[in-house]
This record gives C-alpha cells, sequence and structure tokens, in this order.
C-alpha cells in the first residue's frame, strides 16, 4: 500500500486492541515500532512485529503524566533517532448516565483521551518532529467526535451507550486539537489528522450491541 522502511513509528495504548492492530500494519509497511502503554504485558503485539522483520520496542508510560511521556522520550532517544509518526491510540471509556457520572469519571476519561493527546503530540513534536522538519501525527478520534448515539451495551451496566458524556466530549475535543495541532504545526512539515472509526470487534467495544 504504501513504504515505511527507515521510519519509526510511535503507538500509544499499542499493547492490545486497536492500537496493536496499528501497531502490526505499520510494521507491515516497513516501520518499526514502538509501543506506549500502561499495560506490562506487551509480548503478542511484540512477536507480531519481530516476526515482520522489524524493531520493537515497549515502553510502559501513562499519557495522563508528562513527566512520564518525557521519561519515554529519553528512552526512545537511546534507540531511535528519529520518530516519524505518532498515532495518539490511547482511550479509556466511562459509562454512566450524565447526572451520575462522577468527577473522578469525568477527569480520567478526559485526561487520557483528550489532554493525553496534546501531551504526546507536544512531547514528540518538539523533541523529534519539530527539529527533523517532519512528522506524521494521527489521532484517533470516534464516530463521537460528531455525532451522539441511542445504540446499547450488552455489558453489566445495562444502560443506553449514548451515557458515555465525558467519552463524547473527550472525542469532540479531540476533533478540534486535530484541526488546530495541524494548522499551527503545517510550517514544521508536521501533518495531523484524525480517524473517526465506528464499532470494532475489540476488548474495548466488545460489550456493543445495536
Amino acid at each position: 500500500m504504501f513504504d515505511l522502511t527507515g521510519q519509526v513509528a510511535v503507538v500509544t495504548g499499542g499493547a492490545t486492541g486497536l492500537g496493536s492492530s496499528f501497531a502490526g500494519a505499520l510494521a507491515e509497511q516497513g516501520a518499526d515500532i514502538v509501543i506506549i502503554d500502561v499495560a506490562e504485558d506487551t509480548e503478542v503485539t511484540t512477536r507480531r512485529i519481530e516476526a515482520l522483520g522489524r524493531r520493537s520496542l515497549c515502553l510502559h508510560a501513562d499519557v495522563r503524566d508528562s513527566a512520564s511521556i518525557r521519561a519515554a522520550v529519553k528512552d526512545i532517544k537511546k534507540v531511535h533517532s528519529r520518530i516519524d509518526i505518532l498515532v495518539n491510540n490511547a482511550g479509556v471509556v466511562e459509562i454512566n448516565p450524565a447526572e451520575k457520572q462522577t468527577d473522578d469519571q469525568w477527569e480520567r476519561v478526559i485526561d487520557i483521551n483528550l489532554s493525553g493527546v496534546f501531551r504526546c503530540s507536544r512531547e514528540f513534536a518538539e523533541s523529534f518532529m519539530i527539529p527533523q522538519g517532519y512528522g506524521r501525527i494521527i489521532n484517533i478520534g470516534s464516530l463521537y467526535s460528531f455525532v451522539a448515539n441511542n445504540s446499547r451495551t450488552a455489558g453489566p451496566v445495562g444502560a443506553n451507550y449514548n451515557q458515555i458524556i465525558g467519552y463524547q466530549a473527550s472525542k469532540g475535543g479531540v476533533l478540534n486539537l486535530t484541526r488546530g495541532l495541524a494548522a499551527e504545526w503545517a510550517r514544521y512539515g508536521i501533518t495531523v489528522n484524525g480517524i473517526a472509526p465506528g464499532y470494532i470487534a475489540s476488548g474495548f467495544g466488545e460489550h456493543i450491541e445495536e
């Protein structure tokens, strides 16, 4: 489809689910992969990448913590001289009616899904992409970046799956954050784009039914 030979891609939340698929797809096209995740077990994704003849570096870091991301950047610099692609995939959801949503639930979702995208974009742009005059940032939004929905959950909550107000707000924010960064960083040779997946058969969306 396209050739990424010699390029290095970072995927946040890359240990499982869609993140693992993104990492594998980029490796199939020739990129070496750096996975940033709070999960400790990255063996399955690592094996898939290395079976393709690509290098895999897995780092434990939390997108909620700028110091954690900066530490990951330092570790990356020990192995790679450049980062060409950043996929901001890490995300969570809290299911609860808006009137019952707690501050902790709201802040956790916004902090990971929206602020985490900004933190990672900032750190990798400043440390790699701006100095090298090139970068490709891909932010993973959602169909909820654009709409609300009345789909149902088969999970234990038993409520409308549109009872995810924090998730919807965060993904709407990702959409305009993507636009803003794209406008600001174009002069550095950095493109910033978004993908808005619908329901995917992964661990994240396994409780969804129509």
